[in-house]
């Protein structure tokens, strides 16, 4: 019994540092998308958070979906002002219909 109480605790401490995100997407590349989704995301360290999301829309193809991995770099990571510069980058996976898989 204690053993499944400590995972709880430790789960619950490991969820507060983590935050969730909804998002849609407009993509104009490719045959142009729209997408909704959700994903996760962890800091790495003090100024790094890196995480994955994943989404489904439609485009002109029919069906269409994407799987993102992301960085972001975050010059005020303790939230001191309302607004604060931030950069990243990832990798990105689009599925659509009757097409071949793209990667960007």
């Amino acid at each position: 019994m204690r053993i499944s109480v400590l995972l709880l605790l430790l789960f619950a401490i490991k969820a507060e540092s983590q935050s969730l995100e909804g998002r849609i997407d407009a993509i104009a590349a490719g045959p142009a998308a729209i997408h909704a989704g959700a994903g996760i995301t962890v800091p790495v360290g003090t100024y790094v958070r890196s995480g994955f999301d994943g989404a489904v829309g439609s485009s002109r193809n029919g069906i269409s979906g994407r799987v993102d991995g992301f960085a972001r770099f975050h010059l005020d990571p303790l939230r001191q002002h309302k607004w604060a510069p931030y950069g990243g980058g990832g990798l990105t996976a689009r599925f659509d219909d009757n097409r071949t898989t793209r990667y960007y």
